[in-house]
């Protein structure tokens, strides 16, 4: 697997980044607009749950031949 890049969410501000990582992988693994749309969607209301706690937590984007994975982990700070 390997790994695409890192987003760290705490902010307001960084909802958009883990919604543009979202359509740019999604993309990168050949998924139409509507999909690509579809994802960053659900990314952005994770993002939105994760800014309203006390908590950061970073999502990880990788990649294994054409399957994109996406974990999310509780970060201290």
């Amino acid at each position: 697997m390997t790994d695409l890049l890192t987003v760290t969410v705490a902010r307001p501000e960084d909802v958009f980044v883990l919604r543009q990582c979202g359509r740019v992988a999604t993309a990168a693994i050949g998924c139409d607009e509507a999909d690509q749309v579809r994802f960053a969607t659900a990314l952005s209301e994770i993002g939105r749950e994760i800014v309203g706690t006390e908590n950061k937590t970073s999502a990880t984007f990788a990649l294994e031949e054409d399957v994109l994975a996406v974990t999310l982990e509780s970060v201290p700070g």
